[in-house]
């Protein structure tokens, strides 16, 4: 489906309570408020993705040595499905291969089968399960990926 241009920069302070609005949104998310300014600093990467100057989309990446893992990622509900989702990711796997990272790893819950057959389309491969990892609003497990870079 084609859609109006997105662009993708770092996200600042200001993008803020746009990203938690999204992440309420789609998320049984734990993040706090607090979590969300904390990771405005290394070794995170923080981004936003913005149509018509307004936040759609952000992720979260941990950069530790050769290793990165994305820590949260969203497209605002009304966005799912057209696209914007992959734009951001083969973004963030970009970025990452510019930076000397061999591994993007990430965790999912099981029941999550978008984003799981999304992580696949874009070479991520099921390495392993974490037993009932997620606790709230249901236990369920959670799916970890790995793309080789």
């Amino acid at each position: 489906m084609s859609h109006a241009a997105a662009s993708i920069r770092s996200m600042t302070a200001l993008d803020i309570p746009s990203v938690i609005k999204i992440d309420r949104d789609i998320h049984d998310s734990s993040w706090t408020e607090e979590w969300f300014y904390r990771v405005l600093e290394a070794p995170y990467r923080t981004y936003v993705m913005e149509q018509d100057y307004q936040v759609i989309g952000f992720a979260v990446m941990r950069y530790l040595f050769e290793e990165s893992e994305l820590l949260n990622i969203g497209i605002e509900k009304n966005k799912q499905g057209q696209g914007y989702g992959k734009q951001l990711l083969c973004y963030l796997i970009e970025q990452v291969g510019q930076n000397q990272i061999k591994y993007i790893f990430l965790e999912v819950r099981s029941s999550n089968q978008v984003a799981r057959r999304l992580y696949k389309k874009c070479g991520f491969k099921e390495i392993n399960v974490r037993k009932a990892y997620y606790q709230w609003p249901q236990i369920e497990d959670a799916v970890i990926y790995r793309l080789n870079l």
